[in-house]
């Protein structure tokens, strides 16, 4: 299977119909006709109709259910849609994984101070999480927005890429005996959402500052736009006031004027500051989990008057890259080593005093 990318409505709906039960038979450009479920007719039986998609066609077959965004069956279809597929696995076919076919690991790994070996690569399976979250940002205007995290289930980093070559694999709903690899080792799913979440976070607060910098220009020029209206206002009736003092009558009336035209103001510079406090929620909305084989080499550095350290080096072959192992001391990935008789292994990183133990990078 194909994931095909830009999918319109007709696409969509035609995939979601087949998927709980439905039949669906097209009948030329933007219509067709559509046996659907009770979960998805909205009734307790199954029901026959003809669905629309152009508002053309929808003309032309008045009897049609016309499908367009922002419709409630649209709006039914999508929820349906999001209940039963909050989570969901893919197995990604075709990739090259035989160890001769792969650049050499010694291109991968240096270390200095130290003999590094290697054993050979053995195919297992791995997971690539990706995490879509619902955004939505509330101010005077809202906006609501998708945005996907995806995270190494191995090394429990974020990988960046993922997406844009994912609508060009060649997924599968089964792993099928091609991919009867065995798994590797995996960091529980807490962890995974932790560094996902991490990440949107970062990505948010970005986000935030650029549009708090738009927000706050936006509210200026309003206050100062009511203030300017409200002070020529007062202006205009304390000078009706002192041309009025000899009138108490008058003066009083004014000076009730006055009086509300200040309130007045005080509500509308209010609201105009409540209306621009900015604010974000963001919540997950659905998960999924795509399986493919990597290549897994062993690796073995042995220094004199050191233990040997053991580790292992990972070759991607859907983004084509190798995996940088983690450094022992700080935990970064690192492609780099530095043997040191007192400090054993490490990374450059750690040698320049830059790196910080117990956190790994992303």
């Amino acid at each position: 299977m194909k994931l095909e990318q830009g999918l319109g409505l007709e696409a969509f709906a035609t995939a979601l119909i087949e998927r709980r039960g439905g039949v669906v038979q097209p009948q030329g450009d933007g219509l067709c006709a559509a046996l659907l479920t009770p979960g998805l007719s909205g009734e307790a039986t199954e029901s026959l109709v003809t669905l629309a998609f152009d508002p053309d066609q929808a003309r032309e077959a008045p009897d049609a259910l016309m499908v367009t965004y922002g419709s409630p069956l649209l709006d039914r279809w999508v929820a349906e849609a999001l209940k039963k597929g909050r989570t969901c696995r893919l197995w990604i076919r075709g990739l090259r994984t035989h160890p001769k076919a792969l650049p050499s690991p010694s291109s991968a790994l240096s270390v200095e101070g130290a003999d590094l070996r290697f054993g050979d690569g053995v195919p297992r399976g791995f997971g690539t999480t990706v995490f879509s979250f619902r955004v939505g940002f509330h101010s005077d205007e809202r906006e609501e927005e998708r945005r996907a995290i995806v995270v190494d289930t191995f090394y429990g980093r974020v990988v960046r890429q993922f997406l844009e070559r994912l609508g060009r694999a060649d997924l599968a709903e089964d792993p099928g005996e091609a991919l009867g690899l065995d798994p590797a080792e995996r960091p529980d799913a807490g962890r995974l959402y932790e560094v996902a979440r991490e990440e949107l976070e970062r990505g948010l607060l970005s986000d935030l500052q650029v549009r708090k910098l738009a927000l706050e220009a936006r509210r200026e020029r309003e206050l100062g736009r009511i203030s300017s209206y409200f002070d020529q206002s007062v202006s205009e009736l304390t000078e009706e006031l002192a041309d009025a003092r000899d009138d108490p009558e008058q003066s009083q009336r004014l000076l009730g004027k006055i009086a509300a035209v200040q309130t007045e103001r005080t509500r509308q510079l209010s609201q105009v500051r409540a209306k621009h406090d900015l604010s974000v929620r963001a919540g997950l909305s659905s998960v999924l989990e795509v399986v493919q084989p990597k290549v897994v080499f062993p690796c073995r550095i042995e220094a004199p008057r050191l233990p040997a350290t053991e580790f292992t080096l990972v070759w991607d072959p859907f983004l084509e890259t190798w995996l940088a192992p983690p450094c022992p001391t700080c935990g970064k990935p690192t492609t780099r080593f530095v043997v040191k008789r007192l400090k054993g292994l490490s990374c450059p990183l750690c040698e320049a005093g830059v790196a910080k133990a117990g956190k790994p990078g992303r």
